[in-house]
This record gives structure tokens, C-alpha cells and sequence, in this order.
């Protein structure tokens, strides 16, 4: 079971962590990408904890830091099991949505299409090489 920590640092920063490392924010398999969310309703270090137990169990979910100063959540996840309208939707029903604007709105469809790009390319058969056409001409005979 992943064990969950919500521990205060210096200021107003909030950091969740699994299995209590702070390496679970960088980037670990070939399909993990880092997102960042700005939260205008995030105020206070409650919020911040809402936020994190909220994310933290979306599935994929490598982990999550709280800003509550900037007002960002940022999001270690692997695309193959999770995307940014997946996290969105989650942060939307907790009650903490990102800004509606224009800028909001090209960023997330955006981050979404290279998160389903992503996902389709990591189930993709292996390609075809020129030292290895395996899979372009099945049935031909030499």
C-alpha cells in the first residue's frame, strides 16, 4: 500500500509524497510527464491537503507537490494509465478548478493531445526497420 505523507516545510508550501521521497517528482519511466496546475481557490494549507489526497489516489499517479504560494499543483503521472483531462476532472470535482481563459484552454487540449499521443505510442507495435521489416510485408516470400 502506497503510505501518504502531508508534511509542512518553510512558508506556505505543502508537499505530499509517496513512500515519503522526494524523487517521486522527477520524471522515472519513459512514460511519466510533469504537469502544473495554477489554482486560484487554493488559499490555505487545508486546501493543499484536499488537493493532494484528492490526486494522490488517481490512479498513475507518481506524485504531487502543493505550492500554496504560487497557488500550483505540480503532478508526476504516467500516461499510460492516466492524462491531464483525467487530473483536471479530479480537481474540478474537489472544488479547486483552473482559471477559465483562453491561455487555460489552448494549454489543456494541448497537454491532453500529447498525453493521448503519448499513450497511443507507448501501445504501438514495434516499427518496422530496414534491417528488420518484420511486420511490413508478413506474407512475402524471399
Amino acid at each position: 500500500m502506497i503510505e501518504r505523507d502531508i508534511s509542512q516545510s518553510a512558508g506556505s508550501h505543502a508537499r505530499w509524497e509517496m513512500n515519503q521521497s522526494k524523487a517521486n517528482l522527477s520524471i522515472q519511466g519513459a512514460w511519466d510527464v510533469k504537469r502544473h496546475f495554477t489554482l486560484p481557490a487554493m488559499t490555505h494549507k487545508r486546501d493543499a491537503q484536499v488537493i493532494a489526497e484528492r490526486i494522490g489516489r488517481l490512479p498513475g499517479v507518481r506524485g504531487a507537490e502543493t505550492d500554496i504560494g504560487r497557488q500550483r499543483v505540480t503532478v508526476v503521472y504516467d500516461i499510460t494509465r492516466l492524462d491531464y483531462q483525467h487530473v483536471l476532472d479530479a480537481l474540478v470535482d474537489t472544488g479547486f478548478p483552473i482559471p477559465d481563459s483562453w491561455w487555460s484552454r489552448l494549454k489543456a487540449n494541448w497537454l491532453q493531445g500529447l498525453d493521448e499521443n503519448g499513450r497511443e505510442n507507448a501501445n504501438a507495435p514495434d516499427a518496422p526497420c530496414c534491417s528488420n521489416p518484420k511486420g511490413v510485408a508478413p506474407t512475402r516470400r524471399h
